[in-house]
C-alpha cells in the first residue's frame, strides 16, 4: 500500500500499481468499465471474455501514453527522490 509518509514514495507507488488485485476488486473494476461503456463481456466455450468497445479503443492510446509518462517520471526520480517527511494524513469521514 502506498503511504505518502514512506521513505521511498516512488517504490511504494510502483508496488501499489503492480500488486495483484483480489477477485472482488477485479470484478468491481470490470463492472465499472462496463458501466462506462469501455468494455463488453461475452461468454464463450473458453469462459467469460472482455473486449474493448469503440469508446475503450479510443481511450487506449491515451492510457498507454499516460502509463509511459508515469514510467519515465518514476525512472527519472527513483534515485533522486528525497525521503518524504511529515505526519500521517488525516482521514476524511
Amino acid at each position: 500500500m502506498w503511504r505518502p509518509w514512506s521513505s521511498h514514495p516512488v517504490s511504494d507507488l510502483l508496488q501499489t500499481i503492480r500488486s495483484t488485485p483480489s477477485g472482488k476488486s477485479l470484478n468491481e473494476a470490470l463492472r465499472r468499465l462496463q458501466n462506462r461503456d469501455l468494455i463488453v463481456r461475452s461468454s464463450s466455450d473458453e469462459g467469460l471474455l472482455y473486449q474493448l468497445t469503440p469508446t475503450g479503443r479510443q481511450l487506449l492510446p491515451l492510457l498507454l501514453g499516460f502509463m509511459q509518462e508515469i514510467q519515465q517520471w518514476a525512472e527519472r526520480y527513483r534515485d533522486s527522490a528525497a525521503p518524504m517527511t511529515g505526519t500521517r494524513p488525516t482521514r476524511r469521514p
